[in-house]
């Protein structure tokens, strides 16, 4: 369930590039995670999910302003400054950034030397992809870098909603919350954009409402499997944000499959072998440092 969470956000970032070409891109990420909110509904339990949603007002509140407010406004002017495949090697950093949040406000959480050492290889991968990021291959530009720290600063955020869904899984259904925190960021990243912007239409081509389909989807899925996770099973929040390092791989592959311009070199396949190393070492049974 896991992996299958993850191989749906990395498939994100082609259809987040390809969405925002057609319109502005907190107006895309508002209309997804509304909608995708909505359509949980009836899987959350219809009949009592206001009541469920009244009596955690406060939880569901800061979830969404974290999770998906302030990760995906990020998110998406970010993916409108740098490649798709960087923009998915960055996000690499968040179970390393998820793993110390963890550690620092779960008391049982706690690094193992096997740990330590899946993380830093997990770390150098991403770095060696970033380096890579401008044009051509090159180092970043100024644009690209506001969007590297853009996207880096979106882990936290999420690394600390994380945090807060394990300290009250206990307390709220993980299907309600993942439906209201969604229409709660939601709705505020599309009332955010009317604001924003003045060329708002919704004559758009029909590739664009594919493309929005599939996030919605990926959204819906994605975000209900990994609440489901974090709220019933015993892993550590550590173990769990190993899984995250298939992110980079997975989509940067897409990236370069799909995206124009934004093809591999030796420096980025060489860091997304030492992401995908990372996961297999920390995974691999008898392993000992």
């Amino acid at each position: 369930m896991a992996l299958a969470a993850c191989l749906l956000w990395s498939s994100a970032f082609v259809g987040v590039k390809y969405a925002i070409s057609f319109a502005p891109a907190l107006f895309v990420a508002g209309i997804r995670f509304t909608l995708a909110g909505a359509i949980l509904i009836p899987f959350a339990g219809a009949k009592g999910y206001i009541k469920e949603v009244k009596s955690h007002i406060n939880v569901i509140l800061i979830v969404g302003a974290l999770q998906t407010f302030t990760v995906y406004l990020l998110f998406f002017l970010a993916m409108d400054r740098i490649k798709a495949s960087t923009g998915a090697a960055l996000i690499g950093t968040g179970p390393l950034i998820g793993a110390i949040m963890g550690h620092l406000f779960i008391k049982s959480e706690a690094f193992s030397k096997k740990s330590i050492f899946s993380f830093m290889l997990g770390l150098i991968g991403v770095t060696l992809v970033s380096l890579g990021g401008g044009h051509n291959g090159g180092l970043p530009g100024s644009r690209e870098i506001i969007g590297i720290l853009m996207l880096l600063t979106s882990s936290i955020a999420g690394a600390l909603s994380n945090v807060v869904v394990l300290k009250y899984k206990s307390d709220i259904k993980s299907s309600v919350l993942t439906s209201a925190q969604l229409i709660v960021g939601g709705v505020s990243l599309l009332i955010l954009s009317l604001f924003i912007y003045d060329d708002i239409t919704f004559q758009l081509p029909i590739k664009f409402y594919f493309s929005l389909g599939w996030l919605i989807f990926i959204s819906a899925a994605g975000f209900s499997m990994w609440y489901h996770l974090l709220s019933t099973r015993k892993e550590s929040l550590i173990s769990m944000n190993i899984w995250k390092f298939i992110i980079p791989v997975s989509g940067g592959i897409l990236g370069w499959i799909l995206i124009p311009n934004d093809s591999p070199n030796l420096q980025s396949i060489f860091g997304m072998g030492l992401v995908a190393s990372s996961i297999l070492f920390f995974y691999k049974k008898g392993v000992k440092i």
